[in-house]
This record gives C-alpha cells, sequence and structure tokens, in this order.
C-alpha cells in the first residue's frame, strides 16, 4: 500500500516539464529512482535531481528548483513538498495516512494479491539418506516452509516436494559400515535412529584413511545395488528405514510438509534412459566412455552424465526428476531450494532440460539457493561428524527456554509445549533474517536472547502491546480517534502501511529476510515509542492505543506469514 504514494508521487511527476523537456521521457526516469530517505525529517519520499543534470546540461539545484515551481501548480491532496539543494523531497498528507490505515484494517488487512491462483512447486529438504539433518539442512527446511506461507499469502497455488537421495557413493559408504556391523540398532544405546546411521558414516571416513582401499568395496556395493542384489538391497532398506525415522520426528517438530516425495532409487533408471535417447539424438557425446553434456554454446562447462561404468549421478535424476514433477503438479513455475554449492549444477540442469526440449522458458525454473551455516567456530563437516543436529539444537533451545518460563509462568499452563514452540520459531526466525544468499553464523546463545534482532524480542514487543490493550479494555480500532503528535507515531503509522509492500518485495525476490527485518524495525521503533511516551491515563490514550494495535496486528500477521506462532503472552 505504501507503494500506492510512491506510484502517485510517480505518476505526478511524469507530467511535469522542464526546460522544455518532460521528465518522463528522460533516460533515467523511473520509479526507482525515487529513494525513501532514512531521516524521516527529509520526507517520506525524495526525488534526487543530480541523476537528470547530464542528460539536461544543468545543475541539479536547477533542476530541483524547476521541478518544485512546476509541483506548486498541481492540485494534489495525497502529498506536499519541499525543495532542498538537490532534491525535491515529499511529504504523505496526514489525512491520507488515515484514509489508507482505515482502509486496510477494515479490510482485515488484506493481502497483495500477486497471482491468479498460479501454481508454484517447490523442492526444497531433499536430504542424503546417510545421517541425521544439520543445520545446514535446517536452514533449507525452514526456507521451504516459510516461502510456501508467503507465496499462499499472496495468492499462488503452492505444493511441495522433495527427493530423497537414497543411492550412490556417500550412501554406500554408511551401508557398508551398516552391514560389517555385528549388532542391530538399540536406541536405548544408540539415540536417534538416523543419528545411528550418521555415526556409521562418519566412522567410515576414519576406515578409509587406514584403508584406502576399502573404496573399491564401495563400489562394488554400488554395482551389486544397481543389478539388484537382494542381500544389499535388504540392508539398504534397513539402514533407509532408520533415516526415514528420525527425518519424521524432525519434520513434525518444524511443520515440513509435502505433497509428494520421490527416492532417487525408484526414478534413476528413467534418468538414464533419456541419457542414452540424448546420446542417440546427439544431444550429448561420449568421452573416456562417459557420457557428457554439450554445453560449450551456453559459456557453461559441460557435466559427466553417466558414469563409464554406467552408474548414474545426481544430474541424472534430476534430469527425470524434472519430467515427472512436470506430470505430476503441471506447475507454472518450479522452485529448487538447495545450498549454493549447487549453483552450476542447476545452471547445467536447466539448460539440459531445454536442450532436451522439458522446458522452453527458463523463467519457469529457478533455484533459490543458499549460503553456508557456519559455527562460531568454523564450519561443519558431516564426514567427521563436526556438525550440530537439528533435533539437538531444537532440545537445546526448548529446554533453555523451558527454564526460563518455568520461574516465572502460572505452572498449570503446558510450559513444556510453550517452549517448544517458542524455540521452534526462535530458530526459525535465526536462519530466515539471513539473506539466503550469505553465509552465516549460528550462534545458539545468541539466538535465545530476547533483546536484539531475535524472534523472542518481536514476541515479547507483541506480548507487551497485547498487555496494554488488555488493560485498557481495547476492543476495535477507530480511526477518527487517531492524531499524529509526535514524529514517532507518523513514522509507525508509515510502517504499517509499508507491510504489504514488504510482503510483495519479500515474494519477488524469493526472500524472507525482508519481512524479518520489517518486523524487528517495527517492533525496535514501537518500543522506543513505549518507553518514551506514557500511553494509559494520558491525553492522547484513546490514539496511542490505537496505533499500538495497528502495530500488534502486523507483528502478528507477519510472524504467521514467516510461520511463527504468536503468544498472546511471554
Amino acid at each position: 500500500m505504501f507503494y500506492e504514494f510512491k506510484n502517485q508521487i510517480f505518476k505526478t511527476l511524469s507530467d511535469v516539464k522542464i526546460f522544455g523537456v518532460l521528465l518522463s521521457d528522460l533516460e533515467k526516469f523511473d520509479i526507482s529512482i525515487i529513494e525513501e530517505p532514512k531521516d524521516q525529517e527529509k520526507g517520506d519520499f525524495s526525488l534526487p535531481c543530480f541523476l537528470f543534470s547530464k542528460e539536461l546540461g544543468k545543475k541539479p539545484s536547477e533542476i530541483a528548483d524547476e521541478i518544485f515551481m512546476e509541483l506548486r501548480s498541481v492540485k494534489n491532496d495525497v502529498f506536499c513538498f519541499e525543495r532542498v539543494n538537490a532534491y525535491v523531497n515529499f511529504f504523505i498528507n496526514n489525512e491520507f495516512i488515515f484514509d489508507r490505515i482505515n482502509y486496510f484494517f477494515k479490510k482485515s488487512c488484506p493481502s497483495p494479491v500477486l497471482s491468479k491462483k498460479e501454481k508454484i512447486l517447490l523442492e526444497y529438504s531433499s536430504p542424503n539418506a546417510n545421517k541425521a539433518q544439520h543445520l545446514g539442512h535446517l536452514r533449507n527446511n525452514v526456507l521451504g516452509i516459510s516461502m510456501k506461507n508467503i507465496l499462499s499469502y499472496v495468492g499462488y497455488s503452492v505444493s511441495t516436494c522433495m527427493i530423497v537421495n537414497d543411492k550412490g557413493t556417500a550412501i554406500s559408504k554408511a551401508l557398508y559400515m551398516y552391514m560389517n556391523l555385528d549388532r542391530e540398532y538399540n536406541p536405548e544405546i544408540d539415540g536417534r535412529s538416523d543419528d545411528f546411521v550418521g555415526a556409521l558414516y562418519s566412522s567410515y571416513s576414519k576406515l578409509e584413511k587406514e584403508n584406502p582401499k576399502v573404496k573399491e568395496e564401495i563400489q562394488e556395493i554400488n554395482r551389486k545395488w544397481e543389478n539388484g542384489d537382494l542381500e544389499i538391497r535388504k540392508k539398504w532398506k534397513e539402514m533407509c528405514d532408520l533415516v526415514y525415522q528420525g527425518y519424521d520426528n524432525l519434520y513434525n517438530r518444524l511443520g515440513c510438509t509435502f505433497d509428494k516425495r520421490y527416492y532417487e532409487s525408484d526414478i534413476y533408471e528413467k534418468g538414464k534412459d533419456i541419457v542414452l535417447k540424448g546420446l542417440e539424438d546427439g544431444i550429448f557425446q561420449k568421452s573416456e566412455g562417459a557420457v557428457v553434456s554439450d554445453l560449450s554454446s551456453f559459456n557453461i562447462p559441460d557435466t559427466v552424465l553417466l558414469k563409464s561404468d554406467g552408474t548414474t549421478l545426481y544430474i541424472t535424476q534430476d534430469l527425470y526428476l524434472s519430467k515427472i514433477k512436470k506430470k505430476d503438479f503441471h506447475p507454472k513455475k518450479s522452485i529448487y531450494i538447495v545450498a549454493n554449492e549447487q549453483n552450476l549444477h542447476f545452471k547445467q540442469l536447466f539448460k539440459i532440460l531445454e536442450q532436451l526440449g522439458y522446458y522452453k522458458n527458463q523463467d519457469t525454473l529457478h533455484h533459490l539457493s543458499y549460503g553456508y551455516v557456519y559455527l562460531p567456530d568454523g564450519k561443519m563437516k558431516s564426514r567427521e561428524g563436526n556438525v550440530i543436529q537439528s533435533m539437538d539444537l531444537i532440545d537445546e533451545v526448548s529446554d533453555l527456554i523451558y527454564k526460563n518460563l518455568k520461574n516465572r509462568e502460572d505452572e498449570n499452563e503446558n510450559l513444556k509445549e510453550k517452549a517448544e514452540s517458542l524455540a521452534i520459531s526462535t530458530i526459525k526466525f535465526q536462519f530466515l533474517k539471513i539473506n539466503s544468499k550469505k553465509d552465516m553464523i549460528f550462534d545458539p546463545k545468541k539466538s535465545v536472547s530476547i533483546n536484539g534482532e531475535t524472534s523472542l524480542y518481536i514476541q515479547y514487543t507483541y506480548s507487551r502491546i497485547n498487555s496494554l490493550l488488555k488493560k485498557a479494555n481495547f476492543s476495535d480500532f477507530n480511526i477518527k480517534s487517531v492524531s499524529i503528535n509526535a514524529d514517532i507515531e507518523r513514522d509507525l503509522l508509515r510502517r504499517v502501511l509499508k507491510f504489504n509492500n514488504t510482503i510483495s518485495s519479500s515474494v519477488l525476490s524469493y526472500d524472507p529476510s525482508i519481512i524479518c527485518k520489517y518486523l524487528i524495525d517495527i517492533s525496535k521503533v514501537y518500543n522506543d515509542y513505549y518507553q518514551n511516551n506514557k500511553i494509559l491515563g494520558s491525553k492522547n490514550e484513546e490514539s496511542s492505543l490505537n496505533i499500538s494495535y495497528f502495530v500488534s496486528t502486523i507483528i502478528k500477521k507477519g510472524l504467521e506469514i514467516l510461520d511463527i506462532k504468536v503468544f498472546n503472552r511471554m
């Protein structure tokens, strides 16, 4: 809705003529150049006139003067303006802010509709079936959940799927150790079932260092598996089922849901058929016995699609997977949430799919990549067992929150359940507040702080407002009672009106961190307002309560869009 103001200013400026030239005819005149100054005293929006100086052959201050003079003859009830050096600054009239606030809340905060029920398919999670999921997987899962919520909120019909990588060298390493174990899995001794398999995988790394020849046995397991060896397949299924049991426990805690689960073991042969057909049709080529892509015309490195021994790779099954996903879901757009270490893989995959004729428009495919997750003391390495498991982290944060709640809360309340929900919410927010493209350091201790940029800080802000409104017996807002008595109140109302623009920006860039930063900012401004202004019993009480209500409603809706449960009382 705040974009509506910006658009109104842009349309008005488009008709302005200076020095005999319409602003709309200038090369750099575009809505994106209209800025939002950080300092509210400089306006709600600002036009930097130096951008037109070269084209017009005039000083920026002269251009600003001309625009200012021309605007004085334009009638409008939306904004007022002033000229400051090389800028023309615009201030939205308070009456118009009240009007848009009233409309927004009378309509129960309508979402920005960006789609006519177009179908989007999200593929996320997609782990290897040889270990428990660690913080890197957790970032993937959290991104998947939040993007599903955000896209659904603005009108898309969103389906989700995952691909379990349950075959190949990494799986065979864990399987080798499982087959040579002289006992069965015992939960009382071995802990979580996926942790148990992950420990086997980690122990293989040490074994290989001591006995490099064991790598030959791994390749033999691979070959036997693909040839359908019954004993190998039986043990493989036993091991994978242990991993899936652990995964389901994690997914239930996080709230991950999938409309369909694909398994590499079910589709790899179909991918193999596609590669061989592509070779026959001249799309692919042979190189030292292997089948490779030909991507030279795209300036992308070629990649092996089928090994010289006839075994498959991830990209082999991805070819068929993309084909079957299109058949199963008919998406307008297919989004892959996978770590940025696979950036090249997806560039290659998308171009190969184009060569095969499966997708003609590359805009229908999108790789939502994300950076590494580091611990404060360095990078996690699954092979070495240097990881924090997702389930362990949730348990740790939940225990910390439970201890704090137990000291303050009503013992009749289900504190363990509440602590669990707050822990999940806290962890989700810590991942989402960082732009997914960036690497991040996850510090468990900082994530549970009630000060700073955390979910708990925002939850406390919401809880504070809810307590205030309850104490005042506030029932419903009344825009006629709202007045702006300080700059900070105007700032809060402006931020409220930016809510839908924030959601739209998040959708268009596939970036939940935009919403997180918005919630952090509006919470900080409100807490400053709360600390420095008397609300209950003041002459502006009714107005302040209404403003507080607007902020609390926005915070709640924003957290819910991120799939974060909101509590009325902390």
